[in-house]
């Protein structure tokens, strides 16, 4: 079973830095990719928006260019295929809005959409229509005037906002709705239709209340078209006026397919607020849906409101912090569906049927804070695709149906944007953004890394396993060297042992406890014994360890010295001075100390017939715990010549045992032997100091 794991183990271990790196991988392996391909610098004087529709229904999106003339500052539209090629370009009179978007429709249903787009002539407001068709006059444009507008400080005091076309008087032909918005003048503040084929204009009736967008719809399936209304209380208008529906006040509002209202509009007090009027179906029932958003510091909220056709509220749910609202639709007219995306679990969410807000998608991968929802259909299969915009870093994300594969457009900052898509089938389709009066084209594709991710990421973790076998490798190779290296020290340790405690000592230690029990001098044999049994049982405990504490071997070297001391009574005296506590938290090879205490005995002191002295001492001193072992024999020279001085197999022993703990332990430990002499130059004894290192670095990285 231990087997099986080891086995196994090196292939779990790569999983984590695998991840861990994929993750930290500068590209991504999104499956598409946005790569812009041109860009267009807009003229503050002559500026130029550019749109791709398809309007001929052939599956190829033309471009259309709704620009100004330079030197002549005429308004115009101008339409090219494909290829480049010119279709048709018709001009017009006045000046284009700065702030607009056009409206594509077929109006008549001729399988030719129009564009529409609205300018301005000195005190009047128009919108102006252009067609291409297979016809031989090619083309047809048209203006219709809507009002008169104020001016001030010589600027438009007005918005537009087009929505959609719809056919609301059921005759076969749609007409075309759109809303005008003054900012500090009283009126215009209307809905609009232009019935295109009769050339009327019809209204909705004369209010305050600030209109900031609106979505046609026939939630009641009754095939009459209801118009909502989003609206917000600007407060621009003086109190006590007299104006209908002020826009002190916010106000649910939705209107029938005459342009008059569906019920009485609903006030809500809130100034600082904004009202968002929504068509709603749970499947049993057609309401209104209201998102309420209150900007107020101390009172920031949002609320959903349900309301019947006729205007009573059915239900009022608050929304979460952090949640984000936007509708979406479709450039046509189309209304898709209204979303809410929750900045805190970076999920979408939606109103079911039981008018409560279910989630719909799983976390999205990235950070983001989205507001402007925008329909878009990539891939001309019919199905709903959003870019939106992040306010973090105030860039575009492209979703694909079901809100999966996120990719970035980064953009430069600006106050109005608008998503065409260019279809041009078998090439990839192209998403063009006007980014106020700059244009920028990006190609969305496939991403060619990600159909290559896997075999990268198998690479990644072929390359952090073979990592993992190659420490793993390295690691039974040190500790391989590392066991022979503590074997090599055992078997040096053994030797050296067996060399110190011959039975020549085991039976003189035994003789000398012996005579004193025939003395009868029980005490002193017992002491003896307990010695001698001490020094034993250190001496053959764990024989597989290759160190032990300083302690036990000052321990060991007193015991052994008592020994000797009672086989030579009178001849020699001897001291061991430590620290017990510095001592016991030191580990270092066994019987260092005691070889060098057993050699000042045996070749030194023993020659002498009296006044012998053994001192063995600790002591601490920069960064080393040092070792004294001095006695006053009769030296190394004179022990040679008496040819007693040994072989020196035991210091080159403990040399070699030295130099295996200082690569095995990375401590360092050293030994310096001297002579010693008196004043008159004469032989006094030997001195051993063994230095070893306080601080550790642990095993060594053992060079292979």
């Amino acid at each position: 079973m231990k087997l099986k794991y080891q086995k196994i183990f090196p292939w779990i271990l790569a999983v984590l830095p695998t991840f861990v790196t994929i993750l930290a991988l500068p590209w991504q392996f999104h499956e598409y990719e946005a790569v812009l391909v041109e860009s267009f610098k807009g003229h503050n004087d002559f500026p130029c928006k550019r749109y791709f529709h398809d309007f001929d229904h052939d599956g190829l999106s033309e471009r259309v260019n709704i620009g100004i003339h330079h030197p002549s500052f005429v308004p115009y539209f101008l339409i090219v295929n494909q290829n480049n090629i010119n279709l048709e370009q018709e001009n017009f009179r006045g000046k284009w809005l700065d702030n607009y978007e056009p409206v594509f429709a077929d109006y008549n249903n001729n399988g030719f959409d129009e564009v529409y787009a609205f300018s301005e002539r000195h005190d009047s407001l128009f919108i102006c229509s252009f067609e291409v068709t297979d016809r031989a006059d090619t083309s047809m444009g048209r203006e219709k005037f809507i009002s008169e507008v104020r001016r001030i400080n010589e600027k438009e005091d007005w918005l537009v906002f087009p929505a959609q076309a719809a056919d609301l008087n059921n005759d076969g032909f749609q007409e075309i709705i759109f809303a005008v918005n003054a900012a500090f003048s009283y009126q215009p503040r209307a809905v609009y239709a232009w019935d295109v084929k009769n050339d009327s204009l019809f209204r909705s009736p004369e209010a305050g209340f600030t209109i900031r967008h609106l979505i046609v719809d026939d939630a009641d399936d009754d095939s009459d078209e209801e118009i909502y209304l989003f609206t917000s209380a600007t407060a621009n208008q003086p109190i006590g006026n007299n104006v209908q529906y002020t826009d002190h006040k916010n106000w649910a509002v939705v209107l029938n397919h005459e342009l008059k209202f569906l019920f009485e509009p609903v006030a809500y007090n809130n100034s600082s607020a904004s009202m968002n009027c929504i068509p709603f179906h749970n499947g049993k029932m057609a309401v209104v849906l209201v998102r309420e958003f209150n900007l107020n510091a101390d009172t920031s909220y949002q609320t959903i409101a349900f309301f019947s056709q006729g205007g009573q509220l059915l239900k009022r749910i608050v929304c979460p912090d952090g949640l984000s609202w936007g509708h979406v639709n479709q450039n046509g007219g189309n209304f898709t569906d209204n979303l809410f995306f929750d900045n805190t679990d970076q999920s979408f969410y939606k109103v079911n049927e039981l008018f409560e807000l279910e989630k719909i998608s799983s976390a999205i991968e990235g950070e983001f804070r989205l507001s402007s929802l925008h329909a878009i259909d990539l891939g001309a299969d019919g199905k709903m695709d959003i870019v939106a915009t992040n306010l973090i870093d105030n860039s575009a994300i492209v979703f694909r149906n079901g809100f999966k594969d996120p990719v970035t457009i980064h953009l430069p900052v600006a106050l109005n944007r608008s998503f065409t898509v260019r279809h041009r089938p078998p090439l990839p389709d192209q998403i063009l953004v006007n980014n106020d009066n700059d244009s920028f084209l990006y190609e969305y594709r496939h991403n060619n890394l990600y159909f290559i991710k896997y075999p990268i990421w198998m690479l990644i973790y072929l390359f952090w396993l073979s990592f993992v076998f190659l420490i793993l490798h390295y690691q039974r190779k040190r500790m391989q060297k590392a066991y022979a290296m503590e074997n090599k020290i055992n078997e040096l340790q053994m030797i050296n042992m067996s060399n110190q405690l011959n039975p020549h000592f085991i039976f003189n230690a035994l003789t000398a406890i012996s005579g004193l029990m025939f003395k009868k001098d029980s005490e002193g044999a017992n002491n003896l014994l307990v010695r001698f049994s001490k020094l034993m049982r250190l001496s053959m405990q764990r024989p597989d360890k290759i160190c032990w504490s300083l302690y036990d071997e000052f321990k060991f070297v007193e015991d052994y010295l008592t020994l000797e001391q009672s086989r030579f009574p009178g001849q020699f005296s001897w001291q061991v001075q430590y620290n017990e506590s510095q001592s016991k938290g030191m580990e270092i090879p066994r019987l260092i100390v005691q070889n060098h205490a057993e050699n000042a005995l045996k070749h030194g002191l023993r020659h002498r017939e009296a006044g012998g002295s053994l001192l063995v001492e600790m002591k601490k001193e920069d960064g080393f715990i040092q070792i004294l072992i001095e006695d006053n024999g009769i030296g190394r020279v004179k022990a040679r010549e008496l040819g007693t001085g040994g072989t020196g197999k035991g210091l080159k022993l403990t040399e070699e045992i030295f130099a295996l703990y200082s690569k095995l332990y990375q401590r360092k430990i050293s030994q310096v032997i001297s002579d010693l002499y008196d004043e008159h130059g004469r032989a006094a004894g030997t001195r051993v100091l063994i230095q070893i290192q306080l601080e550790n670095k642990g095993r060594s990285s053992i060079d292979l």
